[in-house]
């Protein structure tokens, strides 16, 4: 049974400690984790203890021991936790959505200065290994610290972020919400934000590369695909000329454009490098992509990609007519 004592010993606090985030937790650490468990155990299966083990849970979220603890069971194998096959899902995404409401509600203070890169390096090496709602969670988590360490050294996000760790396409799911987190962050200056806008230009390149990566590797398509959508749409300089001085990356863009499960976010990306006052633009680097969707209309292949995904169809036949608009307005 979970121990109701230990139960009520996390209480709301807001306490600075030298949080530390080794690979291997220590026995406080998991101890901590298990009464985790099984409070959720509890939540599903206990009607009458459920509302003791809620406020633990809530309680726990505030304390300066929940990020380590967050952090273990994330890396925990879920065929490691009790009653993996019923709960394992519900205790990840429990703990990914801790992270990103702790590093959201300005919990970061209760991780010492000097431990914060590790703690953001930590949450970039779990992205591989979550499932799509949980990497979500742990990205936005990731981008928030991100953005607050490169205030305080003074350093440009993908600057700081290229001196911690090796680029890897799953970086793109840090790399498509950085846009939004710099217009957004309450911490920076008018100034500190043009800085940082300034930084992802100079890593267009590096954000064009991983995107050239994840479409012929086929994995982290999705992300690497909003993160150039959501660049351009920024401001940041990504253009079709850009585009087209990378003829590997442009040709696998056209592929998967044609793609059922690709072709609308493609279409939604392929619009946002596209300037809408390009009449003076040369012509060249519009043919191929001219090209690609004469091709789509005379061969009834748009009809193949929407009957291959009916429930997206009216979006991608939406996004496919504004990407032609963008085109031909000229």
């Amino acid at each position: 049974k979970t121990n109701s004592k230990k139960m009520d010993q996390h209480t709301p606090a807001q306490q600075i400690r030298d949080t530390r985030f080794p690979d291997e937790a220590d026995e406080e650490t998991r101890l901590e984790a298990n009464q985790i468990e099984q409070a959720i155990a509890i939540l599903t299966t206990d009607p009458s203890r459920a509302a003791h083990a809620n406020q633990f849970l809530l309680n726990f979220q505030f304390s300066s021991s929940a990020w380590p603890v967050a952090l273990y069971l994330l890396r925990t194998p879920i065929h490691t936790i009790q009653n993996q096959h019923e709960l394992g899902p519900y205790i990840k995404t429990f703990a990914a959505t801790m992270i990103k409401n702790k590093s959201q509600n300005g919990d970061l203070v209760q991780i010492s200065h000097n431990q914060r890169t590790a703690f953001l390096v930590t949450l970039l090496r779990l992205l591989p290994n979550l499932d799509q709602s949980s990497s979500a969670c742990v990205a936005q988590a990731a981008v928030k610290v991100l953005v607050q360490q490169s205030e305080e050294r003074g350093q440009g996000p993908c600057t700081y972020l290229s001196t911690i760790i090796e680029p890897s396409p799953i970086l793109s799911r840090v790399f498509s919400l950085l846009p939004e987190e710099i217009d957004r962050s309450a911490i920076l200056s008018v100034q500190r934000r043009t800085d940082f806008k300034q930084d992802l230009a100079k890593h267009v390149p590096h954000l064009l590369h991983l995107l050239e990566k994840s479409l012929f590797d086929g994995q982290h398509i999705l992300p690497a695909l909003a993160a150039l959508q959501l660049w351009a749409e920024s401001g940041i300089a990504i253009t079709i000329e850009v585009i087209n001085e990378r003829q590997g990356l442009y040709q696998a863009l056209l592929r998967a454009l044609v793609d059922p499960q690709l072709s609308q976010p493609t279409a939604e990306a392929l619009i946002e490098v596209i300037p809408i006052n390009h009449e003076k633009a040369p012509i060249e680097p519009f043919r191929p992509l001219l090209s690609a969707l004469h091709s789509l209309s005379n061969n009834n292949q748009l009809m193949g990609v929407t009957k291959s995904d009916p429930s997206n169809a009216v979006a991608t036949v939406i996004s496919f007519c504004r990407l032609v608009v963008r085109v031909c307005v000229c």
